[in-house]
């Protein structure tokens, strides 16, 4: 706790950051606490995110007499946070070059949180549509697929990456495809699987001259 009038210099050095906290302070002694999140410090590398919580002390009569301020270091936070965001983006701008589709989906739910624009090509349905179906990438696989399909996504929800595996799919416009299917299992800090983020590579030209070529050796 930090009472009216105590000198604040020793604990917080660099000058712009006394102002934010004795702003803090003035509105706490003022009657209202307020709170604020932003780095401390004057050096780049040791500087600190904390987020700040301010509000009046009183003694018993009700008067306002000092200010208590609570602050918890929130930098692996917000380097977390910071480092999510950057790698989002690298994926944004990945996904939006590549001949491939990219998704990212919410287990169990089904739900799409990102799919690439490469889905049109790919399946006749735009990413706005996919985000508004969950599970359309199961509804897309032809129906001789869809056991192995669904073993597919079993063993995602049950926190293992199953291997890359191929499937065929009718697309929207009625065509028959087929796909090779990459997956990578995202999980939380305690381990448990909430979303799987995957690659899809149309691989129809390869596999029907796959075909030709066995019918051809019978």
């Amino acid at each position: 706790i930090l009472m009216s009038g105590e000198k604040l210099a020793g604990f917080v050095p660099v000058d712009k950051d006394l102002q934010k906290l004795l702003r803090l302070i003035r509105q706490a002694l003022a009657g209202e606490p307020g709170a604020a999140s932003d780095y401390f410090g004057d050096n780049a590398r040791s500087r600190r995110y904390f987020d700040l919580w301010c509000y009046p002390v009183c003694n018993d009569a009700g008067l306002i007499t000092g200010a208590a301020v609570i602050a918890t270091d929130s930098t692996v936070r917000k380097k977390s946070e910071r480092t999510l965001v950057e790698q989002e983006e690298r994926f944004r701008r990945l996904a939006e070059n590549t001949p491939d589709l990219l998704y990212r989906m919410t287990l169990p739910e089904g739900r799409y949180e990102y799919v690439s624009p490469g889905s049109l090509g790919f399946t006749g349905f735009t990413p706005e549509e996919f985000s508004q179906k969950p599970g359309l990438l199961y509804d897309l696989v032809h129906s001789s697929g869809k056991d192995a399909f669904g073993r597919h996504l079993e063993l995602l929800i049950k926190g293992k990456t199953p291997p890359p595996a191929e499937f065929r799919i009718v697309h929207r416009n009625g065509d028959l495809r087929w796909w090779l299917m990459r997956t990578t299992l995202i999980q939380d800090t305690a381990g448990h699987p909430i979303a799987v983020e995957g690659i899809v590579t149309d691989i129809t030209i390869w596999k029907k001259e796959q075909i030709a070529l066995e019918e051809t050796k019978e």
